[in-house]
């Protein structure tokens, strides 16, 4: 691992305009023309450069992928600050998960719904969270 200091905001631009292109090419070519993305100034931070944007890429799929089908998708990326650490976020308002099962969100191979409404091999959470330990 390369810890470096990083500009997230080149990195997070990055990974979106990556997925913009790739969205562009599939049946869900209108998506960022109906989704409000709010995205944050992003503070420094020290990391990978290849793993940060790993990580991001993979949280921004999944937000992407779960709130998709929504009349009104919201992500938003940003950070807050608590108990002196900075904490990194991407939410949105896709369908969600029931946290009885939060336990199991950052499991390999853990499916919260059906592989026909949503693509995936299960295992994008498992390696952010593998990433960032």
């Amino acid at each position: 691992m390369d810890k470096i200091k990083l500009n997230l905001n080149p990195i997070i631009q990055t990974v979106i305009n990556d997925l913009k292109n790739e969205i562009f090419n599939s049946e869900f070519s209108d998506y960022f023309t109906k989704v409000n993305l709010i995205l944050h100034d992003l503070l420094i931070a020290n990391g990978d450069p290849v793993l940060i944007q790993k990580v991001f890429q993979n949280l921004l799929s999944n937000a992407i992928k779960f709130s998709r089908h929504k009349e009104a998708p919201l992500i938003e990326i940003g950070f807050l600050t608590k108990y002196n650490a900075t904490v990194y976020f991407i939410k949105d308002n896709g369908i969600g998960f029931d946290m009885k099962y939060s336990n199991k969100l950052f499991g390999i191979f853990q499916r919260f719904h059906s592989s026909k409404d949503y693509e995936g091999n299960g295992i994008g959470l498992a390696l952010v969270h593998h990433n960032n330990s």
